[in-house]
């Protein structure tokens, strides 16, 4: 998660809910946020994806 565009990153935790995935972050300062995720699958195959300013914030 990233309030800044992508300069500077900051690990969230991500857990398992009973209808899929969730993760919970204070909201950054800047103007939007910004995601970005490493996925592997158990055949160790992996995607990244990132969405810079996926939403802004009020």
């Amino acid at each position: 998660m990233s309030g800044d565009n992508g300069t500077t990153w900051t690990t969230t935790k991500i857990r398992k809910t009973p209808t899929g995935y969730a993760a919970t972050f204070s909201t950054p300062a800047g103007p939007t946020v910004s995601l970005r995720a490493h996925l592997t699958d158990r055949d160790n195959n992996t995607t990244d994806q990132t969405v810079t300013s996926a939403y802004h914030l009020k």
